[in-house]
C-alpha cells in the first residue's frame, strides 16, 4: 500500500487539471455579465463615426460678436446708427436722446471689439483642431501625413514659436493654413483695434439758435444803385492813417496758416488777407459758406529819371491823378531847405477797375513817387497787386480753416444754398456786371466809387485835403501866431502836442509840437518827406497804407448797402458728442481682413460639420489613441524615437473596407465613411 501523501501527490496534478479546464465554463455560469463577457471575447467593440455641430456654433458666436463690433464701428464713423443720416446738417428730431444712444452703441462695439480680440485665436485653434481630424481621415493628401506632423498638429503648433522654428520639418498643410488663418485673424483684430479711434465732434440740433451776421456782397457793393460816393472813404481813410501803428492787431486780417502765427500788421505775410468777417469766425456746424475777401503785395522800385519822366505826365484832364508840392527859395543859402514831391497816377481812375461779379479779379496799379529834398532827387514805383473774389469760411467740416480765394462763384445757382436762404431778408441772386459813376475833375477824384485800394491811398495820403495839401495850401490856418502868456492855459511856442503826422506811429515820428509850428511848417513837412525817402521805409507805410485803404473799403465801417443787397453768414455752434474716427482706406483693409479671417472659419466649421470624424478633436485622448496603435514601434525606438516617429503613418484609414464592419487602423489607405461601423483603433 501507498502513502497517503504520495497518493494525493499523484492526484494532484488531476484535479489541477480539472480545475483549469472548468474555470472558464464557471465563470461564465456565475457571472452576471457573462453574455457581453463572451462578446469581447469573441467580437470586438465597435463604433460609428460622429459628427458634431460644434464648430457651426462657436464661428456663428464668433462671426456675431466680431461683425457687431466692426459694422457698429464703421456706421458710426460716417454716420449715427439710429435717427440722424449724417453728423451734419440740421436735424428733425430731437437730437441729444439720439446722439446718447449712438454714443452706447459705440462704448457696447468697443467691449465687443475687446471680446472678440481676446477669443480670436482660441475659437481659430479650436476649429482647426477639428478641421485636422478630418483631414487625417479623409482628405486624400492625408498619407503624406506621419506622427511627428500629427504631434505638432495636436499640439496646436501654429500658435507656438517652439514650432515655429522646426516648421518645415514638422509642417504640414493642416498646419500651415491653421498658421495663416491664426495670423490673418490676429493682424485683423490688431489693426482694426488701432485704426480705430475716438472723436469729439459737435453736432446740430434743432433747439439751438442761429446767429446770422450780415456783410456786403461784391456785386451788390458796385451797384451804382446804392447812390453817390461823397468822399467819405478818402477822409475815413486819412483818419486811419494818423494813428495806425506797427503793433496794431487787426480782427478782421485773415491767413491761410489759422490762426495767424504773429497778427501784427508789420509781422504779416503776403499771403494774408482781409475780409469783413472776424478771422476768429467760424460757422460750426454749417457750411459751406462763403464771404469776400481781398489781398494785395506791393513793391517798391527806384526807377530812373528817364522812366520816371516816361510814366508820369499831368493827366488830370483825362482821369489820372498828378500832384505836385515843392518849396524854393531866392537864395542859394536857402537850398537846404528846398523841397519837392511830385505823385503821379497813370490811367483814368474815375472808372472803378472792380466789376460787379463774384468771379476772382486781379488789378495792377502803379504809382510814382518823386521827392527832391535839397536838390537831391530820389524816383520811386510803387506796383500793387490786388485779388478780389470769395473765400469758404472756416467751419467743423474743412477743419475750421479758411478756403483759398475761389476762381468762380460759389454761387452757381445765382442764389445761396437753399438751407441758408431766407428770401424774405435776403437777395443774393447774382447781378449783371454795372461800371461806376464817372466824375470829372482831379479834385472830384474822391467821389469815384469803389476805387482801387492803391488809389484810394495816393488820395488820402498826397490827394486834394491831404495833411501836405492843407499846411502847404493854407499855413497861416495852422500855426499860432498869438503871444506867449505866461500863467495862463494858452501855451504858445511850448512842447504841447497839437498835430500827428500821417503814419507817424509807422515812421517813428514824435508829435507836431506847439514849438514846431511856431517856427515852420516847411520844416516839418521836409522832416516828413525826408523819413519816407529810405526804400525800406516808404515799402513799410505803402504796405501798411494798402491794407488800410482795403480795410476802409471793404470793412463793415463804409457800408453803404441795404439789407436786401448782403449776404447773410449763419454759425451754429450744436452739443458736443463723439463719434468714431476711421478713414475708408482703414475701414476697405480691416474689413478685408476680417472677411478673409471668417471666411477661412466658416469653411473649416461647415468641412468638420458635414464631416463624421472618429473623434471630436485633435487632443490629449486622440493622441493616446494614436500612441497605442503605434505602441510596438515606439517602444523600441529608444533614442531615435523622433526619427520613428517621422517614419510612422499619422493618418487613419479602414483596414478592411470589403468587411461588413470596417476596422480603424494608423496607415490604412481607405478613408473612413460615416455609413460603416468600425472596430475601434487599437
Amino acid at each position: 500500500m501507498q502513502p497517503e501523501y504520495e497518493m494525493l501527490d499523484r492526484a494532484e496534478p488531476a484535479r489541477n487539471t480539472t480545475t483549469e479546464a472548468k474555470h472558464p465554463v464557471m465563470e461564465t455560469e456565475t457571472n452576471p455579465l457573462s453574455a457581453q463577457t463572451s462578446v469581447t471575447v469573441r467580437e470586438p467593440t465597435t463604433t460609428d463615426l460622429k459628427g458634431s455641430v460644434y464648430a457651426l456654433l462657436v464661428v456663428g458666436l464668433y462671426t456675431g460678436l466680431a461683425l457687431a463690433a466692426w459694422v457698429i464701428l464703421c456706421i458710426t464713423s460716417k454716420r449715427p446708427i439710429r435717427g440722424a443720416k449724417s453728423y451734419t446738417g440740421v436735424q428733425v428730431y430731437k437730437p441729444k436722446p439720439g446722439f446718447l444712444i449712438n454714443e452706447r452703441y459705440i462704448e457696447t462695439a468697443a467691449v465687443l471689439q475687446n471680446i472678440v480680440l481676446v477669443l480670436t485665436i482660441p475659437v481659430t485653434s479650436a476649429v482647426c483642431s477639428m478641421a485636422a481630424v478630418v483631414y487625417m481621415q479623409s482628405v486624400p493628401m492625408r498619407k503624406s501625413l506621419n506622427v511627428r506632423q500629427l504631434m505638432a498638429l495636436a499640439d496646436q503648433g501654429w500658435i507656438s514659436p517652439r514650432i515655429w522654428a522646426r516648421i518645415f520639418r514638422v509642417g504640414s498643410a493642416p498646419l500651415y493654413i491653421a498658421f495663416a488663418l491664426t495670423l490673418i485673424g490676429s493682424v485683423s483684430q490688431i489693426l482694426q483695434a488701432s485704426f480705430v479711434d475716438r472723436e469729439n465732434i459737435r453736432v446740430p440740433s434743432q433747439s439751438s439758435f442761429f446767429d446770422t451776421l450780415s456783410i456786403k456782397d461784391i456785386p451788390a457793393e458796385l451797384s451804382s444803385e446804392l447812390g453817390y460816393e461823397s468822399g467819405k472813404s478818402v477822409h475815413t481813410l486819412r483818419r486811419m492813417l494818423d494813428v495806425i501803428t506797427m503793433d496794431d492787431i487787426d480782427a478782421n486780417i485773415w491767413s491761410p496758416e489759422a490762426p495767424i502765427p504773429n497778427p501784427k500788421l508789420s509781422s504779416l505775410t503776403e499771403s494774408a488777407f482781409f475780409s469783413e468777417v472776424p478771422s476768429n469766425f467760424s460757422t460750426g456746424l454749417l457750411g459751406p459758406q462763403y464771404a469776400p475777401r481781398m489781398n494785395s503785395t506791393t513793391n517798391v522800385t527806384v526807377v530812373s529819371e528817364e522812366e520816371f519822366r516816361g510814366s508820369c505826365r499831368d493827366e488830370s484832364n483825362s482821369g489820372g491823378f498828378y500832384v505836385q508840392y515843392q518849396k524854393t527859395y531866392g537864395y542859394v543859402e536857402r537850398d537846404y531847405y528846398m523841397y519837392s514831391l511830385t505823385v503821379c497816377m497813370p490811367g483814368d481812375i474815375r472808372i472803378s477797375p472792380w466789376k460787379a461779379t463774384r468771379d476772382r479779379q486781379d488789378i495792377t496799379e502803379e504809382l510814382y513817387i518823386n521827392i527832391t529834398l535839397a536838390n537831391r532827387a530820389i524816383h520811386y514805383r510803387v506796383r500793387t497787386k490786388s485779388s478780389l473774389g470769395y473765400f469758404e469760411l472756416p467751419n467743423i467740416m474743412n477743419g475750421n480753416k479758411p478756403g483759398p480765394l475761389l476762381q468762380q462763384d460759389p454761387y452757381p445757382n445765382k442764389t445761396l444754398p437753399s438751407r441758408f436762404r431766407y428770401d424774405h431778408l435776403f437777395s443774393n441772386a447774382k447781378r449783371d456786371e454795372l461800371l461806376n459813376i464817372t466824375n470829372a475833375g482831379n479834385e472830384t477824384l474822391i467821389t469815384v466809387l469803389n476805387q482801387a485800394p492803391l488809389a484810394l491811398l495816393a488820395q488820402a495820403l498826397f490827394g486834394n485835403g491831404s495833411y501836405i495839401e492843407t499846411r502847404i495850401r493854407s499855413p497861416e490856418a495852422y500855426i499860432d501866431s498869438r503871444p506867449n502868456w505866461q500863467g495862463d492855459d494858452r501855451r504858445p511856442n511850448t512842447w504841447m502836442c497839437v498835430d500827428v503826422l500821417p503814419f507817424s506811429g509807422v515812421l517813428g515820428s514824435r508829435c507836431v509840437t506847439s514849438w514846431d509850428i511856431s517856427r515852420s511848417l516847411d520844416g516839418i513837412i521836409r522832416m516828413w518827406l525826408d523819413s519816407m525817402r529810405s526804400i525800406t521805409v516808404l515799402q513799410k507805410v505803402m504796405t501798411m497804407g494798402v491794407r488800410a485803404a482795403t480795410k476802409n473799403w471793404l470793412g463793415p465801417q463804409n457800408a453803404r448797402g441795404t439789407l436786401d443787397r448782403s449776404i447773410g453768414i449763419y454759425t451754429h455752434e450744436g452739443f458736443e458728442t463723439f463719434k468714431t474716427k476711421m478713414s475708408n482706406e482703414q475701414m476697405i483693409v480691416g474689413s478685408v481682413l476680417l472677411g478673409v479671417h471668417l471666411l477661412g472659419l466658416w469653411t473649416l466649421a461647415i468641412i468638420a460639420t458635414l464631416t463624421f470624424t472618429w473623434t471630436r478633436t485633435l487632443g490629449a485622448e486622440a493622441m493616446l489613441k494614436v500612441g497605442m496603435a503605434h505602441a510596438v514601434h515606439l517602444s523600441t525606438a529608444e533614442n531615435s524615437w523622433k526619427h520613428q516617429a517621422g517614419l510612422l503613418p499619422g493618418y487613419i484609414g479602414d483596414a478592411r473596407p470589403a468587411g461588413p464592419i470596417g476596422r480603424m487602423e494608423m496607415g490604412a489607405t481607405h478613408k473612413l465613411v460615416h455609413s460603416r461601423k468600425y472596430e475601434l483603433l487599437k
